[in-house]
């Protein structure tokens, strides 16, 4: 009896990937003929397979089977990996329909050129010691706007409300206002003398001509020009500093979006009065937020020059932290608390992280010990194990088990399973994976 055979291209992401991007030239015709030459390669370089002796010892006693007893690809050598074959008589690594069966992903070049994968090696890194303190979570305020009537006056109309996005010009607020309709009152005057004294000017300017004014009574006229000239000016600036709505008859104040973003805060209802002393609108983004924690005096001389990795967690996500990095430390001490204001930026792509928010904040100190560390993305979780994606040769990648430690920022500590000298794919490893564990959807050979 044979298995129904699910195409891979439809139940794997990394095969889509390859699809788009031109990328699946695996085909029949040439499974075979790849196949003998990784086997060839296989058999004439049998050291180059990272920890395969090692890892054999590793795994001998392991039993993460099936549920058909079979060992599992986690627990094999890779020399026995890719010496396998598959029931359409080539390597199974080779196989497009069957490598998933030894845990490997092929992944061309062009995905790593093109962004989708990118590669990294383990590296030694001092591990770093957790300082732990408390925060807040507040706006990056290189990123909002808080917006303040320049007058006051009664809230007239709210056309927006807390979580609309607005663009540049946006009207937010409008505030009948005293003071406004006095400026505007002003401005409308002001340009009225400007066009009288003009016209004064012209007059006295072709009398001159002619010789019937004489030359002091030009002066004037030119002096009174400059003189409303400057009156409009300066009408023109107080509307603008108001922010006076000039397309209304009344004295009509507009809070304006100064950039695009968000409404992230609104305390303004019609018919209430509006203050100059009270933010009404408070306009921007918070894909990055501040958190603001307190050190204490004793912990000054423990930070190290240069950004720190730091995490923060908050009650709304038990068990969840985000990454973030240390990159301001105040320069004065509090004389009450004698603790000073440290500065972690975080990304906050989500919107999860909200200005108010208590944080615990723990901030990665450099160690005396050093570590084989890998990036976060690169290692990968199936059933409770972990593990990573080694390249083997040309564009087949496999997984191997690893081990994990500590783990700070973006780092984890890798106490076993690998050397420190192989190349493993970091950002996009998932797309692998979906690839290699497609097995549990039905995909594969026939039986």
């Amino acid at each position: 009896m044979r298995k129904i055979i699910i195409p891979a291209a439809l139940v794997a992401a990394l095969a889509l990937a390859m699809l788009a991007a031109g990328c699946g030239n695996g085909g029949s015709g040439q499974v075979e003929a790849h196949g003998e030459a990784a086997a060839a390669h296989t058999d004439e370089h049998p050291g180059e397979h990272p920890g395969a002796t090692a890892e054999a010892d590793e795994h001998a006693g392991h039993d993460h089977g099936d549920a058909e007893g079979e060992a599992s690809d986690l627990d094999q050598p890779v020399d026995a990996l890719f010496a396998a074959s598959c029931e359409h008589d080539v390597k199974t690594f080779a196989c497009d329909e069957c490598r998933y069966e030894v845990g490997v992903a092929r992944a061309p070049v062009s995905l790593f050129e093109g962004g989708l994968l990118h590669k990294t090696q383990p590296a030694r890194e001092p591990v770093r010691v957790p300082l732990t303190l408390t925060g807040e979570v507040r706006f990056d305020e290189r990123r909002v706007a808080h917006l303040a009537p320049a007058a006051a006056g009664i809230v007239r109309r709210v056309p927006v409300s807390v979580g609309d996005h607005v663009r540049r010009g946006d009207t937010l607020v409008e505030i009948e206002s005293g003071e406004a309709g006095a400026a505007a009152a002003e401005l409308r005057e002001a340009r009225s003398l400007l066009d009288l004294a003009e016209e004064r000017h012209e007059r006295s300017r072709q009398l001159r001509e002619q010789g019937i004014a004489a030359e002091k009574d030009l002066r004037l006229a030119a002096q009174e020009l400059e003189s409303a000239r400057i009156r409009l000016e300066s009408a023109s600036a107080q509307v603008a500093r108001l922010g006076v709505a000039t397309d209304t008859a009344g004295g009509v104040l507009r809070l304006r979006a100064p950039a695009d973003g968000t409404v992230l805060s609104l305390h303004a209802v019609g018919g209430e009065p509006a203050r100059t002393d009270e933010v009404m609108v408070t306009v921007g983004d918070i894909v990055t937020v501040w958190v603001w924690a307190d050190l204490y005096e004793r912990d000054l001389s423990r930070l190290a020059a240069g950004p720190l990795p730091a995490e923060v967690g908050v009650r709304a996500w038990p068990g969840q932290t985000f990454a973030g990095t240390v990159d301001f430390v105040s320069p004065s001490i509090d004389e009450a608390t004698r603790t000073v204001k440290l500065r972690v930026s975080v990304p906050n792509p989500d919107g999860r992280l909200l200005a108010g928010m208590f944080a615990a904040v723990q901030v990665f100190l450099p160690g005396d010990q050093e570590a084989l560390v890998l990036p976060r993305l690169a290692v990968l979780e199936d059933e409770g194990r972990s593990f990573v994606f080694v390249h083997h040769h040309d564009d087949f990648y496999v997984r191997r088990p690893v081990t994990v430690g500590r783990s700070w920022g973006d780092r984890l500590e890798i106490t076993g399973g690998l050397r420190g000298d192989e190349t493993i794919v970091a950002d996009g490893a998932f797309l692998l994976k979906s690839d290699v564990l497609r097995s549990k959807m039905g995909a594969g050979c026939a039986d």
